[in-house]
């Protein structure tokens, strides 16, 4: 990976100690694109996807964040926004492992750099205590693989439209530097993505099982697909028997029957 830094609307000249630590470690990791607001990082990384290097853009406000099924992820100055752009050399049957190797990659940073225990909900969600504190939302581009990771994480409120958002802050009543955070985050999501090319793989997927307390326990799931611009989407319930080796979920079914589903996002853990 290319090391630079692009010094971006959001940037000062001259980065005080801690700032320039962390950017040092960021910069080893390849080039960094800073933002005072975009649309979404997603979108300026696709973008930068015909360069075919990888980056990682992150934004102090995205105007216009979103989440699976295009919903609506409230980006306001506060939170860590930020995508990378990859462009992994992966066998198809494991891409679907990089949504949760970015979680992971965040319950990591959260324990270790807040000291908060989180709980992954398949596919791209962190939870703590029931409220989510992150999401992320991964999509391609040919061969660019493009991980957008929000974290709330210095906001001490949220909009009403959104009942279920925690952050950082309210859980801990601190106030965190995001530019730490996010070279934590970073250099754990990039040593995730080089273990997920060999036999390492095993031991991600059991960290992501053993922080997934929905398995064994009957959930809803949401799917669906966009079709002539429009979103349909259906429920399914079952019992989340387990994590199967690409990332899908294995769901028990009413009859017996055993399903496994790779797209979808579990909305409700009875």
């Amino acid at each position: 990976m290319q090391s630079t830094i692009s010094s971006g609307p959001s940037r000062t000249a001259t980065p005080g100690p801690a700032e320039g630590a962390s950017l040092s470690r960021l910069s080893r990791l390849g080039r960094v694109h800073f933002f005072s607001a975009v649309t979404s990082t997603n979108d300026v990384a696709r973008r930068l996807s015909g360069e075919r290097e990888p980056a990682i853009v992150v934004a102090d406000v995205q105007t216009r964040g979103r989440g699976r099924f295009a919903r609506e992820w409230h980006s306001a100055e506060g939170g860590l926004w930020c995508s990378f752009l990859l462009f992994p050399e992966l066998p198809a049957g494991r891409l679907g492992l990089l949504t949760l190797a970015a979680g992971l990659a965040v319950a990591r940073t959260l324990e270790t750099h807040a000291g908060l225990q989180s709980e992954l909900l398949w596919p791209n969600d962190v939870m703590i205590g029931g409220r989510k504190v992150a999401g992320i939302l991964s999509e391609s581009r040919g061969s660019a693989k493009i991980v957008g990771i929000g974290v709330n994480v210095n906001q001490p409120e949220f909009p009403p439209e959104f009942p279920d958002a925690t952050s950082v802050f309210i859980c801990t009543g601190r106030r965190f530097d995001r530019l730490e955070m996010l070279a934590c985050l970073a250099e754990e999501f990039v040593s995730l993505v080089e273990k997920l090319k060999d036999d390492r793989i095993l031991t991600v997927i059991s960290e992501i099982r053993s922080r997934m307390p929905m398995l064994g326990k009957p959930v809803v799931l949401e799917t669906g697909w966009t079709g002539l611009g429009a979103l349909s989407l259906q429920h399914v319930q079952g019992t989340a028997l387990d994590l199967a080796a690409s990332g899908e979920l294995l769901l028990q079914m009413s009859d017996g029957a055993t399903r496994a589903f790779s797209a979808g996002k579990v909305v409700k853990v009875r």
